[in-house]
């Protein structure tokens, strides 16, 4: 599992591109649950292997939130695949990414 700390003032913006990115990964979302702030999704690798990939945003503070990732087998998973981190970290930069660029206009607004 990994967590990813960020602040913003409009989650449901945020939650909507979260589905956007998987999209773009080739992820079929499962389930959404607007009401406890998480995503159900799957895809299907090469090998034929399903995998389930889970996030899930905690309120932490005023503005501040934190996503929670997590991707796993479909099937018993007593030790975690390697591939599943990657499947991880490849959102988790994308999001980084996607909070940079929401940031960035900010920054230049405060500057100037």
């Amino acid at each position: 599992m990994r967590n990813y700390s960020f602040s913003t003032n409009s989650i449901n913006t945020v939650f909507l591109h979260c589905i956007e990115i998987l999209k773009s990964q080739g992820f079929e979302i499962l389930d959404i649950d607007k009401h406890r702030s998480s995503i159900e999704a799957s895809i299907r690798e090469q090998n034929l292997r399903n995998k389930l990939f889970h996030l899930h945003f905690q309120h932490t503070s005023s503005n501040q939130f934190q996503l929670n990732v997590e991707a796993r087998n479909m099937s018993l998973e007593f030790v975690k695949d390697p591939k599943n981190k990657r499947l991880e970290l490849i959102f988790i930069r994308a999001f980084h990414r996607y909070v940079l660029e929401q940031a960035a206009p900010k920054n230049l607004a405060q500057t100037a």
